[in-house]
């Protein structure tokens, strides 16, 4: 039977050798004897940088770069490319990828293409009938971020953009299939600086990954917009058919009296949506974002009525969303405080999503308030003397102490906000009502109180936490009676007591979260871990064990009895799990004992899910369960090979116990892997899936 083998897509940028008359690396594009029969090679490199100014000035029609145009220094250099009688086109005549990576410290020092507002010396970029990518990162080394203005417009098949610097382009992002997909990076799309079309004038399609950010001044009206932990500015109206919200925080900002409808509302996973306004963050005001879907059932709490503006704490809550102010569409990149929701939202059909002020909310105390009362909490210190309970809990100042002393807060909403604060949570029980404990901020809260939920099922959620700012939660009370999933949306979930996420209890990690971050020799626990993101140590001292795994002196990761790993992001629709989960390198070992599980998902496409764990050593035994949500397919095409690590490490021991009907596992040779080790399960014609150990 034949394997096919599809690892993961890298994206490889291949460099022109015939077009450039000097082919060394070093090579001046200044000297205009580099450059012949107005074609340029794809590959800048300045010998004379730093500079403070390079110009290289264009003035063919048509300038073809063969295989893509790449633009590196290895120190800060600015980079100026200029139109001798534009407009000029940049035909890229077999794809490829604009490519920026100039170690700018800052976006002070810009790669620019084009003057503003200056048509003559304009310069669009066009890929013809090929994607068009556009990558512009920090380079190896450097801390800062680089800058790519174009004064042009960008026009392929569809657009991709990824790296991490900015993308300033004051011209049309033009697609023929209407799809647009920003992976990371700030773009600004501005509404002015060359004549013609501004912004993604025919995207039917808008996606924003984590870690993108996409700021907009023209108006769009795309069918759909997906957000998966990226966030969108606009200035101008924004227009589309369906909102889809994927796992994780993800975000939307209207400033001024800009107006964003939707027609429909999806969230999937648990998917938590940052909102904002103007400076005071009051949307519903003349900012609006607005749904045509009825988001009554989603009120949580409170009862109050009102058209626009809250006025009483009793106020019901969107849990699943928040809100918060920003400064200057400039700044957007700046800080990522905005990012973390500040103050929570109410709904209204009038005024879509409608900031709940400070001025509206109940800062009395928690023994006074009742459960419809959003409580702000403006003081550094707080001590019970009474159970208390509050509808959402907002945490104002730094440092703040919350003493429960042996009593119980009732949370109704299961809503804490804690924006730049990092609060802690002591002694006594938080008690949740029928919403999960939802728990966003930029910085770390502790918490060593009791969590109680009448939850039993184990595969409903109990816990979201959520940090866009690399903060996260630390647990560190005994947590035994909680059932449930914790889903990390993105932070760290840190576990400093072998109960405080119980065997009764798994984690979910969405891409870029991280579980747990232990120190000195701590065990903790969990029913299982599943998801995108890391399972890390603070040393290699640590020990997690999963499911009924024993207790052990030994460390590392011990999957036991009732336990599982699950790589990949599940799908709460689907079912289908895609992406990699991680094993940080200070986990020496891991071990599927017993009756534990790995799971992994078949799917006929070539997504694949992985499990990395580069310096564990791998014992296999347990089951290996094969989920496919594909109804009555037969799995017999199906074979399993597992491989052995790389020549510095041991063998893997061992077998998984249990493998379905039509299925063999047998050990073969990793001869065209660059992964230390894998187990790849493969069908006939239909894709493939790599887990690497």
């Amino acid at each position: 039977m034949k394997t096919f083998r599809f690892l993961p897509i890298v994206l490889l940028i291949l460099t022109a050798k015939a077009e450039w008359i000097s082919t060394q690396t070093t090579a001046n594009y200044l000297d205009a004897d580099n450059w012949r029969d107005s074609i340029c090679d794809d590959t800048f490199s300045g010998a004379d940088s730093p500079l403070s100014r390079t110009v290289l000035s264009l003035d063919s029609d048509r300038l073809v770069a063969p295989t893509g145009l790449r633009v590196m220094h290895e120190t800060s250099a600015p980079l100026v490319i200029e139109a001798a009688n534009g407009p000029k086109k940049f035909i890229f005549r077999n794809g490829g990828s604009l490519l920026v990576d100039i170690g700018a410290a800052s976006d002070a020092v810009p790669m620019r293409i084009g003057v503003q507002g200056n048509e003559s010396s304009r310069i669009d970029f066009d890929f013809e009938n090929h994607p068009a990518i556009v990558s512009v990162s920090a380079g190896s080394g450097t801390s800062g971020l680089d800058t790519l203005s174009c004064y042009g417009s960008i026009r392929g098949t569809s657009f991709l953009r990824t790296g991490n610097g900015f993308l300033k382009l004051y011209g049309a992002i033009e697609t023929s299939s209407g799809e647009a997909e920003f992976l990371g990076g700030v773009t600004y799309l501005y509404n002015w600086g060359i004549g013609g079309l501004h912004g993604i004038p025919d995207v039917r399609n808008l996606s924003l990954g984590a870690n993108a950010k996409l700021s907009l001044e023209p108006a769009i009206t795309p069918q759909t917009i997906t957000l998966a932990g990226g966030f969108l500015q606009s200035t101008g109206s924004v227009s589309a058919e369906n909102l889809q919200l994927k796992s994780g925080l993800s975000g939307i900002i209207a400033r001024g009296s800009s107006k964003q409808l939707f027609g429909t509302l999806s969230r999937n996973n648990n998917a938590f949506l940052t909102l904002g306004a103007t400076d005071s963050a009051q949307l519903g005001s003349s900012a609006f974002i607005r749904v045509d879907t009825d988001l009554s059932s989603n009120l949580v709490g409170g009862g109050a009525t009102f058209s626009s503006q809250p006025d009483s704490s009793r106020v019901s809550i969107i849990p699943w969303a928040g809100v918060n102010s920003f400064a200057k569409a400039e700044t957007f990149y700046q800080s990522t405080d905005y990012l973390d929701p500040a103050l929570p939202v109410t709904y209204t059909a009038d005024a879509g999503f409608v900031t709940i002020p400070e001025s509206s909310m109940f800062t009395l105390g928690l023994e006074q308030a009742t459960i419809e009362d959003n409580v702000l909490l403006n003081s550094s210190a707080v001590s019970l003397e009474a159970n208390g309970m509050a509808n959402c809990l907002v945490f104002k100042n730094w440092g703040t102490t919350v003493d429960l002393a042996g009593y119980t807060l009732s949370i109704g909403s299961g809503l804490i906000l804690h924006r730049n604060t990092k609060p802690t949570i002591k002694n006594g029980t938080i008690l949740l009502g029928s919403e999960p404990l939802r728990i966003l901020g930029r910085q770390t809260l502790t918490c060593s109180s009791k969590i109680m939920s009448g939850n039993t099922d184990p595969d409903d959620v109990i816990m979201i936490t959520s940090s866009a700012g690399g903060g996260g939660v630390v647990l560190s009370g005994d947590n035994s009676g909680l059932v449930g999933v914790i889903q990390v949306a993105s932070g760290t979930l840190a576990a400093n007591n072998e109960n405080a996420v119980p065997r009764t209890v798994s984690v979910e990690l969405s891409e870029s979260a991280r579980y747990p971050m232990v120190w000195g020799g701590t065990t903790t626990r969990a029913r299982g871990i599943g998801g995108s993101g890391s399972i890390q140590a603070g040393d290699a001292k640590n020990r997690l064990l999963l499911g009924e795994a024993p207790s052990t002196t030994a460390t590392g990761i011990f999957v036991g009895a009732n336990g599982f790993i699950a790589p990949g992001e599940r799908d709460s629709r689907t079912g289908r799990r895609s992406g990699t989960l991680s094993i940080g390198n200070t986990f020496t070992s891991l071990a599927f004992l017993e009756d534990s599980s790995f799971e992994i998902t078949i799917t006929d496409d070539t997504t694949a899910t992985a499990l990395t764990a580069s310096t564990a050593s791998i014992t296999l035994g347990g089951n290996l369960v094969l989920r496919d949500p594909t109804p009555n397919r037969s799995l017999g095409e199906w074979i399993i090979l597992s491989a052995k690590p790389n020549p510095d490490k041991d063998t893997i021991t061992g077998s998984f116990d249990s493998i379905p009907p039509g299925f063999q596992i047998s050990l073969i040779s990793t001869e065209g892997y660059d992964t230390a080790n894998a187990v790849l399960l493969s069908r006939k014609l239909k894709g493939s899936l790599v887990i690497i150990l």
